[in-house]
């Protein structure tokens, strides 16, 4: 019965014909240069928020209490679970990718990089609401604002840098 339901389902699926068309070596000859330093801060950061966000999830491991205290009454800490599990990863393997000059590399950084401009933003209003309700917000106070600037910056001159014609090709 379950098979019946999800190839039914399956069957319901279309392509989406514009990403399909989507050449990442195009993309790549769009870009009017290459800024080693964008490439470096997405494995930099990938590397320091991962370290941050360990340093909340592994003493309670080593301790023996298991749960930090920063879980409260939840049941997870979901913002540490999806970047430690998804976010950055992708933007380690995104950096990788960028800097050996790939084409996968050139599609996926830029968007990586609004959604983190986006992610750091929200995470930053997070941070502050915590401090105004008297919480140790110590190292993050330092760490995400300053992370967020610097992402604002990268995705601007990300996007300076891809030519300005290079959205007519898709059209």
């Amino acid at each position: 019965m379950f098979l019946i339901a999800l190839k039914k389902e399956q069957q319901n699926y279309k392509p989406i014909p514009v990403i399909r068309k989507v050449d990442a070596g195009i993309i790549q000859k769009n870009f009017l240069s290459r800024k080693q330093d964008i490439e470096d801060f997405l494995i930099f950061n990938s590397i320091v928020i991962g370290l941050l966000w360990l340093s909340i999830v592994v003493p309670p491991l080593i301790d023996g209490t298991v749960i930090p205290l920063q879980v409260e009454h939840y049941t997870t800490l979901i913002v540490q679970a999806l970047d430690l599990g998804i976010l950055l990863p992708a933007a380690f393997i995104s950096g990788i990718l960028i800097i050996r000059k790939t084409p996968l590399g050139y599609l996926i950084a830029p968007i990586y990089f609004v959604f983190l401009a986006l992610l750091m933003t929200a995470l930053t209003s997070k941070i502050l609401a915590m401090k105004i309700f008297a919480y140790n917000v110590i190292p993050a106070i330092f760490i995400i604002p300053a992370f967020n600037l610097i992402t604002i910056v990268c995705t601007i001159i990300i996007f300076k840098n891809i030519k300005e014609n290079a959205t007519t090709q898709y059209k």
